[in-house]
């Protein structure tokens, strides 16, 4: 639960939280610096809410990568800086960074405060330290850059349940060229992985689904055909 002397409430209000009245800015995420021992007699009434996970500062490397300012939701986007140090001490679970130096790096997003399932993935892109790449980054002075540069479009995909064992297998097409090291993305677009990503997935449903239109189809068939020869032989009856 919250702590009442260091949020101002001791749970959210659900009404509240249907109607959009939590800010941004209002403690509305459960923090262990904000945070209580859970206490049962503590005046619960109906609609009182918490938040199902508790937020802790990352440790270790995952701290070398830090928020600048303020995340902002708004208009249906985050807009959210990261920054970490090109040298981050930490060899052996960083990439070390150095100046004129060409990177691979992708994109995840995650929805639904879900860490394991339903992301989307980009293609993998080059980043450029003061070098022309798929991204170049760019050197600034002070604190925060002027973001006056162009920006870059990057497009995402859900990458659906596909499994490093299937793309090595006869049944992939491409098997030999991930075998010889090929770059996906000089195989397909963003558009095909989608695709193939929900048809790996649902591939059982869809395959159930196309025998139930095949048997669908041959029993229209063959009644059409029953009825017509019913209607011939009526004919030469009469």
């Amino acid at each position: 639960m919250f702590d009442q002397a260091k949020a101002g409430h001791a749970a959210l209000k659900w009404d509240d939280i249907k109607a959009g009245k939590i800010s941004q800015d209002s403690a509305y995420a459960l923090r262990e610096d904000i945070a209580a021992p859970f206490d049962p007699n503590a005046g619960w009434k109906e609609g009182d809410t918490l938040p199902r996970r508790i937020v802790r500062p990352g440790d270790g490397s995952r701290a070398d990568i830090k928020v600048a300012g303020k995340a902002r939701w708004a208009e249906g986007f985050w807009d959210v800086t990261l920054s970490r140090k090109m040298d981050t001490g930490n060899r052996l679970e960083d990439k070390i960074l150095v100046d004129r130096g060409v990177y691979q790096i992708a994109f995840a997003v995650h929805r639904q405060a879900t860490g394991g399932r339903w992301h989307y993935v980009s293609l993998p892109y080059t980043v450029g330290l003061g070098r022309d790449a798929d991204i170049s980054a760019a050197r600034f002075d002070g604190d925060t850059p002027k973001w006056d540069q162009a920006a870059k479009p990057v497009t995402l995909f859900y990458p659906g349940q596909v499994g490093w064992a299937h793309v090595n297998s006869a049944k992939h097409a491409g098997a030999e060229k991930v075998k010889s090291g090929v770059p996906v993305k000089f195989r397909h677009s963003e558009a095909e992985l989608a695709h193939y990503g929900i048809e790996m997935e649902f591939n059982d449903a869809i395959y159930r689904q196309w025998l139930l239109t095949v048997l669908a189809g041959m029993l229209l068939i063959g009644g059409f055909g029953v009825a017509l020869n019913a209607t011939l032989k009526s004919r030469k009856g009469a």
